[in-house]
Formats: structure tokens, C-alpha cells, sequence
């Protein structure tokens, strides 16, 4: 995704999760899912993951969604904003929270 200016990007570490269930991107269930929460702001922000549109901000804030085990790439991008990447591993025991507050170009 090209974006204007420079990003910010960082690695993320996981935190624990539970349960079992589907995963986004995936047709397997697996016990101890993997689930990925977004936080962003600015709330009209668009939140990509692995390169396709997740959702806007203001939807996804505080909500957990299954993901498939592996690597993943997040993209939080919005008009008059430095754009922000981070990387994470998705793995079955474990769920990735990112809090992001996008800063202005």
C-alpha cells in the first residue's frame, strides 16, 4: 500500500487467549485460538490486514476477531496522518491487542 510520507512500524508481542474456534482466513478450528484487537484513532482511520481492508476504526475498536495462526501485517492508514504497519505472529495459545494513536503528517 503506498501511502505518502513516512510510516511507523513496530513488532508486536502477544498476549494469552482461549477457547476454540474458527479463524479469519482459515477453515480449520483450532484449540486456543488466536484472536487480533485493534484499537486505532483517529476513528475514521482504515485498518488493513495483510494487505485487504479489514474495517474502519470505529467498528473494529474493543472487538476480538479470530485469525488465523502466522505472520500478519496490520496497516492503519487515514487523510492528514502518518500511516503505521506493525508485524505480528498469530499463534493458537496467544491474541495480539494493537493500540494505535496515529500521529499527524
Amino acid at each position: 500500500m503506498a501511502a505518502r510520507g513516512s510510516s511507523q512500524h513496530c513488532e508486536v508481542r502477544s498476549v494469552r487467549g482461549f477457547g476454540a474456534i474458527r479463524h479469519f482466513g482459515s477453515s480449520t478450528t483450532v484449540e486456543g485460538p488466536s484472536f487480533l484487537i485493534v484499537d486505532a484513532l483517529p476513528l475514521e482511520a482504515q485498518v488493513f490486514l495483510d494487505g485487504r481492508p479489514f474495517g474502519l476504526a470505529a467498528h473494529l475498536m474493543a472487538h476480538a476477531f479470530p485469525l488465523a495462526p502466522g505472520r500478519h501485517t496490520v496497516w492503519v492508514v487515514a487523510p492528514g496522518f502518518k500511516p503505521y504497519s506493525a508485524k505480528f505472529v498469530a499463534d493458537p495459545s496467544f491474541s495480539t491487542r494493537l493500540r494505535i494513536a496515529l500521529l499527524p503528517e
